[in-house]
């Protein structure tokens, strides 16, 4: 079994999970969103996409700002975390066999505001 928990261990970091409710339907029929509940913090390390994961992404175009997520946590499409204040969303999760590794590799796209990346870039100058 290779073992990447050794990578998560020294270069992970808490990341924060966001939690949704469950949504629900309205009188009227209308579907109602669940709101986000208390974020719950994991470990996972996050890394560039390789070429190859830009190149040949089934669930479609990735940019460099989207991120390859290591994590033993058992995470969902479309869920929710953020790093650093960086928002990042699951997309898919790519499939090395529970038997050959012990950790989890996700592809995380990058659902950040252009305009405020610009503001705290600047602002840190």
């Amino acid at each position: 079994m290779f073992n990447f928990w050794n990578m998560v261990d020294r270069y992970g970091s808490e990341l924060q999970l966001l939690n949704q409710a469950s949504g629900t339907w309205a009188d009227n029929g209308d579907w109602i969103e669940g709101i986000d509940t208390t974020p719950t913090t994991f470990i996972g390390a996050l890394a560039p996409l390789s070429v190859d994961d830009l190149q040949y992404a089934e669930e479609g175009t990735y940019s460099e700002k989207d991120r390859r997520l290591y994590t033993t946590e058992k995470l969902y499409k479309e869920q929710r975390f953020v790093q650093k204040e960086i928002p990042y969303t699951i997309q898919a999760e790519i499939p090395y066999g529970d038997e050959l590794t012990d950790t989890r590799i996700y592809i995380a796209r990058w659902a950040g505001n252009e305009s405020r990346q610009d503001q705290v870039a600047n602002s840190a100058t």
